[in-house]
C-alpha cells in the first residue's frame, strides 16, 4: 500500500506563538529528530488531536474530516 502524500495546509498563528515555537524547534530539533519544521509541526498537531480525543473521546480517535473548515483569522482578539 502506497504511503499517501503529504496534504499542504496554511495557517495564520499569533506572533509570540510562532516564534517561541520556531525558538523550540531551532533550538531542540537535533534533540527531538526532527528531520524538517513540517514534522515539528505534524508532531505538534498529532499531539493536542491526541490531547483532545483523550479528554472528549475516551481516547479514540475521531473520524477524519474532510469538508471545509472555517478560514481566516479573527481581525482582533476583542
Amino acid at each position: 500500500m502506497e504511503k499517501p502524500k503529504p496534504k499542504r495546509i496554511t495557517v495564520y498563528v499569533d506572533q509570540v506563538v510562532f516564534s517561541r515555537a520556531r525558538g523550540a524547534y531551532r533550538n531542540t530539533s537535533h534533540l527531538e529528530d526532527d528531520k524538517s519544521w513540517s514534522q515539528f509541526v505534524e508532531k505538534a498537531l498529532a499531539a493536542e488531536a491526541e490531547r483532545r480525543e483523550t479528554a472528549h473521546n475516551s481516547g479514540n480517535q475521531y473520524e477524519a474530516e474532510t469538508g471545509a473548515l472555517p478560514s481566516g483569522r479573527p481581525i482582533s482578539d476583542d
